[in-house]
């Protein structure tokens, strides 16, 4: 998570977290769950803008998982970053996401 400026906001699902908040919280789900695999969206699928030193990225992604006890899921998400730079980096300083109910 080194593209990540260190006061990055991070919500997930309407709920607040600073970034190592979510670093325990990815150990703790991976920990619980397998990742089988990422859809990502093509590029023409993302909404991007950007300014200056300011990018903004908005897309849809899903993600297949195993759960403890064999069973699989996939669970779609929608997705927007704001990438900034700074001394010439760019990383990400927000990022908002929210699961997508079917």
């Amino acid at each position: 998570m080194s593209y990540y400026w260190s006061d990055a906001l991070i919500f997930i699902d309407r709920a607040p977290f600073s970034l190592a908040e979510m670093r325990e919280g990815a150990a703790a789900e991976l920990a619980a769950r397998e990742r089988i695999g990422i859809d990502a969206p093509d590029l023409e699928a993302m909404a991007i803008s950007e300014m200056g030193d300011a990018v903004t990225v908005s897309f849809p992604w899903s993600q297949r998982v195993r759960g403890a006890e064999g069973n699989e899921t996939t669970e779609s998400y929608h997705e927007t970053d704001v990438w900034y730079r700074r001394s010439s980096a760019w990383k990400l300083i927000a990022i908002h996401l929210v699961a997508l109910v079917h």
